[in-house]
């Protein structure tokens, strides 16, 4: 086994030798002879059985300092908050937070996103500089700031809604023509969902009566036929324009803000749950339901209210509204006095 072992001409690492070494020890003298082999063996490749154990040790612990340095590290990128990180870094961010309304930076990470991409598009299309289009955003916020306070004096007007044109204008940035799609689709949205139709349908219907005149068809069929293909190819149209628009009219991310560590005073909110009062005890599950609405989202400047009304009626009072107003009355009553300490939550 040995002189097989010689003839393969196994590698000389540090490893490989180290792990033989400790295998053939302490075995007996009939391995002796082994250790004797790998002694000549490395000894003819000017090395020792020591220094390749001095190597495998050092090449060991090298590895488990990387290793552990390694983990080290990636748990350390684990708690970096990195949307922070590009925000801090981010040119475009610190001009955009300069906001005359303050908005900007009230808002949540997604909506900040949104905002800093808008700008990198209308930067790619204009061949422009990115700081250059917050800069131009901000300019004209800041005009119209001096001028009134209104949304206007958002920079969000410019870049994500109706003042993105005068955006654009000033910068010379010429619009897609997707974007100009849509914008004269909005303008006059009846025409542009019935003539697409009128055109298929009078393409197809064309196609149809011409092919009747080919087959020598009198007058009296190929109006019947043009009518019977307006009809059908009147479902056509309506399929294709319907299918068309889903593409076009793709949702808009409304903007929000960041109310992640409470509402402010300033922004005091009222949750209102329209309805109508049937009976007393639909009366109840909606006050309970009112009531989990409440344990959900327990901040100090939220407001539940119930909107309600009386079912249609021949007469502006029916008998039994005053009871049901008084049954409604007396369970927020009951609400408020359990959980508002004073105040009328609900």
């Amino acid at each position: 086994m040995i002189a097989d072992m010689a003839r393969s001409q196994p590698p000389m690492t540090p490893a490989f030798v180290a792990e033989l070494v400790r295998r053939v020890q302490g075995q007996g003298s009939a391995l002796a002879l082994v250790l004797s082999w790998v002694e000549q063996w490395l000894a003819d490749g000017g090395s020792s059985i020591e220094q390749m154990l001095h190597a495998d040790g050092q090449a060991q612990s090298t590895n488990q300092v990387t290793v552990s340095n390694s983990i080290t590290s990636l748990r350390f990128l684990a708690l970096v908050d990195w949307k922070e990180f590009v925000e801090s870094a981010s040119a475009v961010d610190a001009v955009l937070r300069q906001d005359p309304t303050a908005t900007y930076s009230q808002m949540d990470f997604e909506t900040r996103d949104r905002y800093r991409h808008l700008t990198e598009e209308i930067a790619r299309r204009g061949r422009l500089e990115e700081i250059d289009v917050a800069r131009k955003a901000l300019e004209l916020a800041r005009e119209s700031a001096a001028r009134s306070d209104d949304i206007r004096s958002h920079i969000g007007f410019y870049l994500a809604d109706h003042g993105r044109t005068s955006l654009e204008q000033a910068l010379a940035a010429r619009p897609t023509v997707e974007a100009s799609v849509r914008k004269a689709a909005r303008r006059v949205p009846l025409l542009a969902y019935m003539v697409p139709i009128a055109l298929l349908v009078v393409f197809f219907t064309q196609g149809l009566v011409n092919e009747a005149f080919r087959f020598g068809a009198d007058d009296e069929l190929v109006w019947l036929v043009g009518l019977l293909g307006m009809l059908a190819f009147s479902e056509l149209g309506v399929a294709c324009v319907n299918w068309g628009a889903t593409l076009l009219a793709t949702p808009r991310m409304l903007p929000r803000m960041d109310y992640s560590e409470g509402i402010p005073e300033r922004s005091r909110t009222v949750v209102a749950v329209p309805t109508m009062f049937g009976s007393v005890a639909a009366i109840s599950d909606l006050v309970e339901a009112l009531e989990v609405r409440f344990l959900a989202n327990r901040d100090a400047q939220l407001r539940f209210v119930l909107l309600s009304d009386f079912f249609d009626a021949p007469a502006q009072v029916m008998p039994g509204d005053e009871e049901l107003l008084a049954a409604a009355r007396e369970q927020i009553r009951s609400l408020n006095d359990r959980y508002a300490k004073g105040q009328d939550i609900f």
